[in-house]
């Protein structure tokens, strides 16, 4: 008598796509950290490209207040009595900026008064301009009883004639210098513009 076999038969799995799945989420996250990167040294670049300009555009200015220091001391006594048109110098500069005034309105009225010291344009581009204020209230000399008085300011010194000890006699202190602000200005090579301001007493 025959024997019947029973073959059993496994039915194929159907297929679920999970490992495609997780593939497809790992590449998404994947892009989307490249792009994330992509845009971290994006913004580093231009921030380190912003560092490298204002350092270049504080170094020109500084070289443009060293020139306008050095016509200073080579003008001193009765030239700096008066403005001096073709040096960017203003005898009696004690305003502004005021309040509400933007660095652009107080540079356009001092270089209506005087033409800038303007150094010539820099390796990177910028081109630095100065304007020097004696910081008096009026031309003349400075101190001068007038009228009207020449006042201006000044560093507290001491400096009087004689050294009594008498009673009655007092050392009085009186200012022997004077202060005077550079504003430079310092126009980039990507239209970007920047003031620096220095005082310097002499």
């Amino acid at each position: 008598m025959p024997i019947a076999c029973n073959r059993l038969r496994r039915r194929p799995r159907n297929q679920r796509g999970i490992v495609m799945f997780m593939a497809l989420i790992m590449l998404v996250l994947m892009t989307l950290g490249g792009l994330s990167l992509f845009s971290t040294i994006d913004t580093a670049i231009v921030v380190s490209g912003n560092i490298a300009s204002q350092r270049s555009a504080t170094r020109s200015g500084d070289l443009c207040a060293e020139a306008a220091i050095t016509w200073l001391a080579a003008n001193s006594g009765a030239t700096l009595y008066n403005n001096s048109q073709a040096n960017g110098y203003i005898a009696a500069g004690l305003g502004g900026p005021t309040a509400g005034q933007t660095w652009a309105q107080y540079w356009a009225l001092a270089s209506a008064a005087v033409t800038p010291l303007t150094l010539a344009a820099d390796a990177a581009g910028n081109t630095a301009s100065c304007i020097i204020e004696r910081q008096c209230n009026l031309p003349g000399a400075a101190y001068s009883s007038g009228p009207p008085s020449v006042e201006c300011v000044a560093p507290p010194t001491s400096s009087s004639a004689g050294s009594s000890m008498g009673v009655g006699f007092v050392q009085l202190n009186r200012p022997t210098a004077v202060y005077y602000r550079i504003t430079t200005r310092i126009a980039g090579p990507r239209n970007t513009l920047s003031f620096i301001q220095t005082i310097y007493s002499m």
